[in-house]
């Protein structure tokens, strides 16, 4: 539990590779959680005793080298640049004798040796404590913003980001935080998202501009010239000359129920537009049968270790030489998985996936799951009939 200030200091740092690779992550964990503790030798207790006898930060391992193998500022600060960098280990080895030379008299010859060998894990990159500390009061201060102003802190995250992944997954948390989003509308939108309320609640509208084909230009003009008692009356005032009012931003509006009016009534479809329209997905799992939704995970569960079948959106594919990642989304959360780059994996689209050790196995769209072989067998079968207690549901070869 986090009990004071200097608790959010030390989780920044357990959770960079440097303190999680070595040892000293491990036992760190172990003291906090009530066991006896002591420094590697009683010379570094006055810089260790905040972190528990470990060494967790840069300055640490600084004085480490100073104090305890007798090595010089210089070298100390050439060593921390090294794991400051997240550079190669073999780095490190010009500086190992003399370490292990150094801190024998404290440590002895087996203890020096393992004290280096938490170093060269350091190497994948340990924490200074001054980045560590104003990193934390950050992230007090917006835990304390979240809590005491949850819908003004995820306006601000909202307006301030561009990417679909993380925009997604903040309306996610609006969701979880009982935060309603309403869509843009010609009438009552600013040009961005704001804050507006209703018989005393508040929530969340979208900005005009946050439509597709909407600028903040073409946003503005809608806005002086409102209120629009009707949709004809917004169509004849884009058609007036140097009303900057374009057919297309009202077309895309109209899409998402943005042009809600006395002679435009609702639709029905607006929801199955919100995708291409606002990038918000809208998850539609009436053509998949109840027996296959029963067997469905939801990415909030995900587990890279896992074997499992959900039904998510790719919002952003990374194909590199060799490997290919997919950025996925569903209504609970956010994951990323690792899949062949052979797979025609679209950006954009829904899929139903097989999903095993953080890799896509077998994936197809809905309306071609009849034909997607054993993905749709399993998904589609009553009761599984298992051979020696197993069932093979795909195989793919992987070569080393």
């Amino acid at each position: 539990p986090i009990e004071e200030f200097n608790d959010l200091v030390t989780g920044t740092s357990l959770i960079r590779p440097g303190a999680a690779d070595s040892s000293f992550g491990a036992r760190f964990l172990k003291a906090r959680n009530g066991a006896p503790w002591k420094p590697y030798c009683e010379i570094m207790r006055p810089f260790t005793e905040d972190t528990l006898g470990e060494i967790l930060y840069q300055e640490q391992l600084m004085l480490t080298v100073q104090h305890v193998a007798g090595m010089s500022v210089k070298d100390s600060n050439a060593i921390r640049k090294i794991i400051g960098k997240k550079t190669d280990v073999s780095e490190l080895d010009v500086y190992r004798e003399r370490s292990v030379d150094g801190a024998q008299q404290h440590l002895g010859r087996t203890g020096a040796e393992n004290m280096w060998k938490d170093f060269e894990k350091s190497a994948n990159y340990q924490f200074n404590k001054s980045h560590a500390v104003a990193y934390s009061m950050i992230t007090y201060q917006t835990m304390w913003l979240k809590h005491h102003y949850p819908i003004e802190f995820m306006l601000a995250l909202l307006s301030g980001e561009t990417n679909i992944a993380k925009r997604l997954y903040y309306l996610n948390e609006c969701k979880r935080l009982g935060i309603a989003i309403k869509v843009p509308h010609v009438n009552h939108s600013e040009i961005r998202m704001s804050i507006q309320s209703s018989n005393g609640n508040e929530y969340l509208r979208l900005g005009l501009s946050d439509a597709k084909y909407v600028g903040p230009a073409a946003a503005k003009k809608i806005i002086d010239q409102r209120p629009y008692k009707s949709l004809a009356e917004l169509k004849d005032k884009a058609q007036e000359k140097y009303s900057g009012i374009n057919s297309r931003a009202i077309e895309y509006l109209d899409k998402v129920g943005g042009c809600i009016l006395p002679d435009n009534p609702l639709r029905g479809d607006e929801r199955s537009n919100f995708f291409d329209v606002l990038s918000i997905p809208e998850f539609d799992y009436s053509e998949i049968p109840d027996v296959a939704l029963e067997k469905f995970r939801p990415i909030e569960a995900f587990a890279e270790d896992a074997t499992f079948v959900s039904y998510a959106l790719v919002v952003d594919v990374t194909r590199k030489n060799g490997w290919a990642r997919a950025e996925l989304f569903d209504e609970t959360d956010t994951a990323s998985v690792f899949f062949e780059p052979s797979m025609d994996l679209q950006k954009g689209q829904f899929y139903v996936m097989l999903i095993a050790n953080n890799s896509l196995v077998q994936y197809a769209p809905v309306n071609e799951l009849a034909s997607a072989g054993p993905l749709n067998n399993y998904l589609m079968a009553e009761k599984m009939r298992p051979f020696d207690g197993y069932r093979i549901v795909s195989f793919t070869h992987r070569m080393s």
